[in-house]
């Protein structure tokens, strides 16, 4: 990247999409590609993925576009994905779609235990990752170095949780539960609702709904 510049946030909300869609384009083949089919696969503009990719080494060329594997390689080296982060998941059961160590595996994350309010006997999601009782959270941590949590939309926060996991060396903070935490310098925090984001949607339908009522 251009003189290790911090990332700006709106570029760095988008930087997991040029993610998912150059990683698709690798396994589909393909060895180059332009901001036009860029933008076509992402839904935005060609001038849009200039203006973000421009920020990386791998700039694209008049004529021929951008190598798809060199520009991979630097979005996901700005992403993180060579660093093996280690994540607990809390909350949920063993069948909760969310603790999938597909969904970790290939962004840089490892999930390596889940934690749940009720005692499942130590079962494994996806046959590997044990599955262990709340209460045993922070023993873990301090024996099982882990730098990012992930909170199930059933998980229910406690007081004093953030402190807590600053205390046992958590970094960052994906929430999905219905409670939101707060910004914290020492830990990244995303707060992530999906009731919020069902409502949004519902929304937006009611909102397509009155304009095909007043085109009527």
């Amino acid at each position: 990247m251009k003189d290790k510049r911090k990332i700006p946030a709106a570029l760095a909300a988008r930087l997991p999409r040029y993610f998912r869609c150059l990683r698709t384009m690798l396994l589909e083949g393909s060895f180059r590609t332009s901001s036009g089919e860029l933008a076509e696969r992402m839904n935005t503009t060609a001038a849009q993925v200039r203006s973000d990719l421009g920020y990386f080494d791998s700039h694209g060329q008049q004529g021929y576009g951008y190598s798809v594997k060199p520009l991979y390689t630097e979005i996901s080296r700005a992403l993180g994905t060579a660093e093996g982060y280690r994540a607990v998941f809390l909350g949920g059961t063993p069948g909760e779609s969310l603790a999938d160590e597909a969904l970790f595996g290939g962004r840089g994350i490892r999930l390596c235990a889940c934690f749940s309010d009720a005692l499942y006997e130590r079962e494994a999601v996806g046959s590997v990752t044990p599955v262990y009782p709340l209460e045993e959270l922070e023993g873990y941590l301090a024996s099982n170095p882990t730098e990012i949590a992930v909170l199930s939309p059933h998980y229910i926060i406690k007081e004093d949780f953030l402190e807590r996991m600053k205390a046992a060396g958590v970094r960052g903070i994906l929430n999905l539960s219905p409670a939101e935490l707060p910004k914290d310098r020492g830990v990244a925090v995303i707060n992530l609702m999906i009731g919020d984001l069902l409502m949004m949607l519902g929304a937006m339908v009611l909102e397509n709904g009155r304009k095909e009522e007043t085109e009527e």
